[in-house]
């Protein structure tokens, strides 16, 4: 996985590991805007591995930005995935508030 420096400086400012980028990549739920995709790794996401015998507790709410190219741009923990990349996603299909 391609991480930008920025992205790798953000991850250890907070204390997010590899894997929990990865097991939100991987498993998180995807949401696409106009310039990158976002994966959120929620309690729902969590929950459904769990019942697959995968344990991703130590990566629950992490969100992932990636470039359209795959490169991980930024990480951080949320308790829910940011309202802007839902509405940006909406927007362009042409749906309704």
């Amino acid at each position: 996985m391609n991480v930008t420096r920025h992205a790798k400086v953000r991850q250890d400012q907070r204390g997010i590991s590899t894997e929990a980028v990865e097991a939100a990549v991987s498993y998180g739920r995807i949401i696409r805007g106009r310039n990158a995709e976002v994966y959120f790794l929620g309690v729902r996401e969590v929950r459904q591995a769990h019942a697959r015998g995968i344990d991703l507790r130590r990566a629950k709410n992490v969100q992932v930005v990636l470039s359209h190219d795959g490169a991980v741009i930024t990480c951080y923990r949320t308790a829910r995935p940011s309202r802007d990349w839902c509405r940006r996603r909406r927007s362009q299909r042409g749906g309704q508030w």
